[in-house]
């Protein structure tokens, strides 16, 4: 699956992230070890702070990597 058929899945994950890792292949996190560790420990930050502090998980916006910049 390309890269750009992942933003169609917003549609039914609107939390969802997506990451296209440049230089990797199929074995991201052997290809990439260091951008994927970084990537599970944001995603891990973030389920810890809202475990913290509970929101409106249905309500609250989606954020892309491409945002984050």
């Amino acid at each position: 699956m390309g890269w750009r058929d992942q933003w169609e899945l917003l549609e039914h994950y609107p939390r969802m992230t997506h990451a296209a890792v440049d230089g990797a292949g199929h074995n991201v996190h052997l290809d990439r070890p260091s951008v994927v560790q970084a990537l599970l420990g944001d995603w891990l930050d973030t389920l810890t702070a809202e475990a913290r502090n509970p929101v409106n998980r249905y309500t609250k916006p989606a954020i892309t990597a491409y945002e984050k910049r």
